[in-house]
């Protein structure tokens, strides 16, 4: 049986740590495959040619591919994911796009124009939000036209449910020595104490307190507004957490 590491890299939840991790311990044997552009999503018969095609590799990062992969003969999969509270969320994705360079995107340009209100605004307006709105959720349990948008929390529940190794990007360190232990039997001890990757040096160390951050500098009814966009992210995130806490007491 061949074990191959999947991580699906959410844009945002600590998924540049995760890859490091992955690189510095599988080396050559660890790559990465999206489609060209950012928007879309991998087709999965083209992310099982990519597996098939390279018979060395042990594991792979994408941020299009989408759960669960196409079942291959004489493959096991081990999937991987953050998620992260989606406020918290929101003040991340700002801060990552106001340092991009100018021209390299809308979302770029309108953080480096704006302060975080005025790009919230921007960011929740129709065609503009996928983003920050509902962004975990969707990516989990939305990625085909057969698909409800009211069936969308229920299925990235399933997606939650079914998946061991998940982790809390509040809690990413343990997150990650959980995950480690267990594909340790597949993939040997990794080595997760490593300097994180892409992180805002001028946001708040603790969550909670970036939280509160946000919610005063948007407002009562911006940051309700906000919610209300944010309500199955939000859903996920708690479910999300409880199932955490249940492999914990185990």
């Amino acid at each position: 049986m061949r074990d191959i590491l999947v991580h699906y890299h959410l844009f945002k939840n600590a998924g540049s740590s995760v890859d490091r991790i992955l690189s510095n311990h599988f080396d050559r044997h660890w790559s990465t495959i999206d489609a060209s552009k950012p928007w879309e999503i991998l087709d999965p018969d083209a992310f099982s040619a990519f597996i098939l095609s390279n018979p060395a590799l042990r594991a792979v990062s994408s941020h299009q591919a989408r759960m669960p992969p196409h079942p291959l003969p004489g493959i096991r999969f081990h999937p991987v994911f953050f998620l992260r509270h989606p406020i918290d969320r929101v003040g991340s994705v700002y801060a990552f796009e106001r340092n991009l360079p100018e021209g390299a995107s809308p979302g770029a340009d309108k953080a480096r124009a704006s302060g975080i209100a005025d790009y919230v605004d921007w960011r929740m307006e129709e065609g503009d939000g996928g983003v920050i709105c509902n962004f975990q959720a969707c990516y989990l349990g939305w990625h085909s036209s057969d698909v409800n948008f009211s069936q969308v929390l229920d299925r990235a529940r399933a997606q939650v449910e079914a998946t061991r190794c998940i982790g809390l990007v509040d809690r990413f360190e343990e997150s990650m020595r959980r995950i480690a232990c267990e594909l340790t039997p597949f993939f040997g001890e990794m080595e997760v104490r490593q300097p994180a990757v892409n992180r805002s040096p001028d946001r708040h160390a603790h969550q909670h307190a970036r939280i509160n951050e946000i919610r005063e500098v948007l407002g009562e009814r911006r940051y309700a507004r906000l919610l209300r966009m944010n309500e199955l992210d939000s859903e996920l995130y708690e479910f999300a957490s409880l199932r955490f806490g249940e492999y914990e007491s185990k």
